[in-house]
């Protein structure tokens, strides 16, 4: 049996405790891989590093960004930016940028489309979207420093932005984001991946002293933690799904609570399910997502058969990009997400990129 870190210890049968399974986790990559977060946060200073996320985004999509202080910002700490075609100049549409906690602030990252973009003949109304985060402001003798999660959360985020900016369609309900529900997270979990290759985290970490980039080492050992706990991932992944959709079967009355701890007990049955703490009250993704949150893995899959085709082209690529911006990406939901994979990819798309990212190669 595993041996468990100082102060933790299993019930008399044998399951953890939820609240332990982070320290358990945390404790292990300290000792098995020698990893800490905090110390891995040094190399993403908050201003650089997000610089470094848009210059990829520029470069891949051929766009060209224009960071403004915008005079009808609802707080002094929001930004925005001005997005023009890199070729062409054209206005194609505004960004805000809301990234900092504050009291009565929503506490999740997440991208609100404002304003769709529309085709009008030759031309396209700009969009305006807003990206809303929570990342710590720099003090007086500290930068604000970000963990990798954050990095890549980030990515994920702006990645929905890219795509209601790009997602140019006649008819405003097709238009950026409104996809079927089944690949409205497939663009952004694609632009997650570049946040584990090895020169990409290169170009974007610097540490906040020194200037050095993340040493090979760690970035091995970064991506190699990608596969830890890829089987636990899955399976709460899973558990959510069914608990949405469970919730949203046939029937006004549901009990929520034995529910929620039926489908615990049966996909992590070695971690004790606790009543009192009434988890679904705080799944967000209830709300608007209904009974479809199984929607991420699902386009998860694509978005690693998609990226693995990126990789091999070259993830910085611009003809590439152009593609995927014109192809994938602009195309929003006016055809069918099945048609964009195999028109992209060339082919069906498969699972193959999914189980090796998880480690089952």
């Amino acid at each position: 049996m595993q041996e468990l870190p100082a102060g933790v210890s299993r019930e008399p049968d044998g399951k953890l405790n939820p609240w332990d399974l982070s320290y358990i986790k945390n404790s292990y990559k300290k000792k098995h891989f020698a990893f800490d977060e905090r110390e891995v946060a040094e190399y993403f200073e908050a201003t650089k590093t997000i610089n470094g996320l848009f210059d990829i985004y520029q470069k891949f999509l051929g766009l060209k960004f224009k960071l403004v202080k915008p005079s009808w910002a609802w707080h002094e700490d929001v930004q925005a930016i001005e997005v023009f075609d890199a070729n062409t100049n054209t206005l194609r549409g505004y960004i805000a940028l809301d990234l900092h906690p504050r009291e009565n602030k929503y506490k999740h990252a997440c991208c609100y489309p404002l304003i769709h973009t529309i085709k009008k003949g030759d031309q396209a109304t700009p969009s305006f979207s807003v990206v809303i985060a929570n990342l710590a402001k720099a003090t007086s003798d500290r930068p604000a420093l970000l963990k990798h999660s954050e990095v890549t959360t980030f990515f994920h985020e702006f990645g929905h932005a890219m795509h209601g900016l790009l997602g140019t369609t006649e008819m405003n309900g097709f238009s950026g984001t409104s996809v079927k529900t089944d690949f409205v997270e497939m663009p952004s979990q694609m632009f997650e991946e570049w946040m584990y290759d090895q020169q990409m985290l290169k170009n974007v970490s610097a540490h906040y002293q020194t200037g050095k980039s993340l040493d090979d080492k760690t970035i091995d050992t970064l991506i190699a933690l990608k596969k830890f706990d890829s089987g636990y991932f899955v399976l709460r992944q899973c558990w959510l799904s069914l608990v949405s959709l469970e919730f949203f079967k046939e029937g006004a009355a549901k009990d929520t609570n034995a529910i929620t701890k039926r489908l615990s007990e049966k996909l992590s049955p070695w971690i004790r399910f606790e009543p009192e703490t009434h988890f679904q009250s705080s799944f967000g993704h209830l709300m608007g997502y209904g009974a479809k949150y199984y929607s991420y893995m699902w386009a998860k899959v694509f978005a690693l058969d998609i990226f693995d085709k990126v990789k091999q082209e070259g993830l910085l690529n611009p003809q590439t990009g152009k593609i995927f911006a014109a192809r994938v990406l602009g195309r929003g939901g006016s055809v069918d997400p099945d048609e964009i994979l195999k028109e992209f990819l060339g082919r069906e798309p498969n699972q193959k990129a999914f189980l090796h990212d998880l480690g089952m190669a």
